[in-house]
């Protein structure tokens, strides 16, 4: 779990942790594996119960403990902290998977940049210019391994 393993880092803030941790999950090789094998697997309900459960048990209380530490030493400015923990992965996790809601790499980015913008009004400057440079490659493997899957 990437918001565990930036938990207790001293030397960065909240927002920072945050920015971390969405940096550490796109790495991960293992997690792309995971989500291209699921792009077919999404068709099935349940998976996609199980898939939201997970986020409300384990992402959004991390996710919440993060942006109260934000508040707590001003790298970020809300008063909605619960309900942020909770959209972001209903955005991150669901709106941003390809086999859901089909987009190309640039679609991706355009749709991060969006998620970017209303978090930066809601008072969580989570997405800036390094980690969408991060992030592009990871979209275009994204769309090339699922344009590969589609193709078998």
């Amino acid at each position: 779990n990437p918001f565990v393993a930036v938990e207790d880092r001293k030397d960065l803030n909240g927002l920072e942790k945050f920015r971390e941790s969405i940096r550490l999950n796109q790495k991960d090789e293992a997690r792309m594996e995971l989500t291209v094998q699921s792009m077919s697997i999404l068709k099935n309900p349940r998976f996609l119960v199980e898939m939201i459960q997970d986020n409300q048990r384990t992402l959004a209380p991390a996710m919440q403990r993060l942006i109260e530490e934000g508040v707590q030493d001003g790298s970020i400015h809300t008063e909605y902290a619960k309900e942020l923990s909770e959209v972001i992965p209903l955005l991150m996790g669901l709106w941003m998977v390809p086999a859901l809601y089909p987009a190309t790499a640039e679609e991706m980015m355009r749709k991060f940049r969006f998620i970017g913008e209303v978090l930066d009004r809601m008072g969580v400057p989570l997405v800036d210019e390094a980690m969408l440079q991060y992030l592009e490659p990871y979209f275009q493997k994204l769309q090339d391994a699922s344009q590969e899957k589609i193709g078998k």
